[in-house]
């Protein structure tokens, strides 16, 4: 319920979202997203990401660290 209140305050503010609900979800939204990118340069790599510490399959810290791998 948490994910849906922000996205609706994001949105009523006119910023785009994406959600994933777990660790591996938003992994593979980023690795999309970089993929995307090398195919348009008009589109752009996301500027915030939020995670919760406690997420399903791998918890906030983890897949920080392994966002930060991918795209360094």
């Amino acid at each position: 319920m948490n994910v849906e209140v922000l996205q609706g305050i994001l949105e009523k503010q006119k910023f785009p979202s994406n959600i994933a609900l777990s660790g591996y979800q938003a992994l593979a939204k980023v690795k999309d997203r970089i993929e995307q990118c090398a195919n348009n340069k008009q589109l752009s790599m996301y500027k915030v990401i939020l995670l919760d510490y406690s997420m399903p399959g791998m918890d906030g810290p983890t897949t920080a660290i392994e966002m930060r791998s991918m795209l360094d």
